[in-house]
């Protein structure tokens, strides 16, 4: 499903493509070729016989996942984009935000800038370990969703204590200040996650490292 008009600009493939691969491969393909598979562009492949074409587009504008999940209930996970909090809004569905995009921010503020976020990176590695031990026992949705409320839901308030006490204390950093509004639009997501456990759905928490 796409958003297309007049104002578009396409591209179309001059070798025939296999049109088994998948968007992966169809954006190496736009690579390879010297042009950035998110640059807004239409790039147009097609099959051998010239009968079948697939077409890559990329757009962050919500137009396409509010249609394909117009009629969906339950969780679901995103990267914290502006246009997702409009699954906030929707009755029966319950949005939860990603520690690994919350991190990168962090993270990136650390890099330039050394013991700024320090701290709060130290709390998502709590919650890192925490996970990892679930994991590696095995636990039941009940158990991680009980452990999550007990032990992870107060590391969160202690990052978001660390916040507000960081916003007036510590000298303006660009990338700490990125961190903490993504941190902040998706504290709240982020702490659902146990709750969500405890209806059967599954919440992956992804290890990941600066």
């Amino acid at each position: 499903m796409f958003n297309l008009n007049e104002s578009n600009q396409f591209f179309i493939s001059n070798a025939p493509t296999d049109m088994r691969v998948g968007v992966n491969a169809m954006c190496g393909k736009v690579r390879q070729a010297g042009r950035n598979p998110t640059d807004g562009k239409v790039y147009v492949f097609v099959g051998k016989p010239r009968k079948v074409m697939k077409l890559l587009h990329w757009e962050r504008g919500g137009e396409i996942p509010r249609a394909q999940l117009k009629n969906y209930h339950g969780a679901i996970q995103t990267d914290g984009y502006k246009v997702y909090d409009y699954f906030e809004r929707q009755e029966n569905v319950t949005l939860l935000g990603c520690m690994a995009h919350i991190r990168r921010k962090f993270a990136e503020a650390e890099r330039a800038c050394p013991g700024v976020s320090s701290k709060v990176l130290e709390y998502i590695g709590l919650l890192y370990t925490q996970e990892e031990n679930l994991r590696q026992r095995k636990a039941s949705y009940e158990e991680v969703a009980k452990e999550r409320k007990e032990k992870g839901l107060p590391i969160m308030d202690a990052m978001e204590a660390w916040m507000k006490v960081a916003s007036k204390t510590t000298t303006p950093v660009p990338e700490l200040n990125v961190a903490g509004t993504k941190c902040v639009s998706q504290k709240k997501q982020a702490a659902l996650a146990g709750a969500v456990c405890l209806r059967g759905v599954k919440v992956t928490v992804r290890r990941v490292t600066s």
